[in-house]
């Protein structure tokens, strides 16, 4: 080979490196650039989907009213059904197991884990629904810049209700994928009911098949199932059907069914709201005389619970609302609660 041909064809190779270093930076510039006209609505749908069906692996702290707790998670997405392993890192050895509907508790022997009437106690649930296309309505979005989280590059959106009745929300979603990497919620008064935000986290590679099973398979280890079994949409001869005759504007049921609860087989009424972005739950369950000394409220970060004793005609009934909202939201909503046969 000539020095002429060996200079042409070193010439050419250089070309072409330039040409697909050239490409990948358009490339990038053009995925930057659709990036940046998303818009904040545009940004909460896609991390809809991700926190649903992205394979993810990480160590979060999550921050309510009651202290820090510190956890890891698995969370995968296959055959169409999400399968998760959470794991408590702080306190008595916990563990909990998700797939699908399913959710297991692994704990100590003598711990005993109370049916959280959400059907999951998993803090990193999402708090976000589906249904995002009239939040606009109902809540501010706003693009407030950029930041970092676990070593990544986040963009920054506020979430600010248009009222009284639900939380505010600031958010930081990974630029590439679009995950939740942050959360922080804020009551009207500006103050953090609730921090939780990733300290390091991987995507998009396949989780082991032993990362999302429990590791606590020692004897003083107890599996309480936990989930609830839906048993008929109907009511039954002990439960009447119910409504609720106050809610949020924005908010709209979901789903109303009755479910029984596998650990102690007691039948519960619910009733689920959302208004596309927040949402909470409305429980009626047999009660008795006992019944009102249930009657509580209890706040764990954002999440409000609050029981009521309700008597219709000769029966009593333990109202139970359970959800993002403020204490006078709850309270106003619990005790609108009626029989769908009473029509004042």
């Amino acid at each position: 080979m000539s020095l002429r041909q060996s200079n042409m064809r070193m010439r050419v190779r250089l070309g072409l490196g330039q040409t697909l270093l050239t490409v990948a930076m358009l490339l990038a510039s053009f995925s930057a650039a659709a990036a940046e006209k998303r818009t904040a609505l545009d940004w909460l749908q896609a991390m809809v989907v991700a926190t649903q069906q992205l394979n993810y692996e990480g160590q979060f702290v999550y921050e309510h009213s009651r202290g820090l707790t510190t956890m890891s998670i698995a969370h995968a997405y296959q055959d169409g059904q999400v399968r998760e392993r959470l794991v408590y890192l702080d306190g008595p050895p916990r563990e909990v197991i998700r797939y699908g509907d399913k959710v297991i508790c692994v704990t100590p022997k003598n711990e005993v884990i109370r049916f959280d009437h959400q059907g999951t106690p998993i803090l990193f649930a999402q708090a976000f629904q589906k249904n995002l296309s009239k939040i606009a309505s109902l809540y501010k979005l706003e693009l407030d810049g950029h930041g970092r989280i676990a070593n990544r590059p986040t963009t920054v959106i506020n979430v600010v209700p248009n009222d009284q009745h639900r939380y505010g929300y600031r958010l930081w979603l990974d630029q590439d994928t679009a995950l939740l990497l942050k959360s922080v919620l804020l009551d009207n008064k500006g103050k953090l009911l609730e921090r939780l935000q990733f300290t390091s986290i991987q995507t998009g590679e396949a989780i082991a098949e032993e990362r999302l099973v429990s590791s606590l398979n020692d004897e003083n280890a107890v599996e309480q199932v936990i989930s609830t079994q839906s048993v008929s949409r109907q009511p039954s001869d002990t439960l009447q059907s119910w409504r609720v005759s106050w809610v949020p504007d924005g908010f709209e049921l979901s789903r109303h069914d009755e479910r029984k609860h596998s650990g102690y087989g007691m039948t519960v009424a619910s009733l689920m709201f959302s208004d596309g972005l927040a949402g909470f739950s409305v429980f009626v369950e047999q009660g008795d005389e006992r019944s009102a000394a249930q009657q509580a409220l209890s706040r764990r970060g954002a999440m409000t619970a609050i029981s009521r004793m309700l008597k219709d005609n000769n029966n009593i009934y333990l109202v139970t609302v359970v959800g993002e909202v403020p204490e006078k939201t709850a309270e106003k909503i619990a005790v609108s609660v009626q029989s769908a046969l009473n029509k004042r």
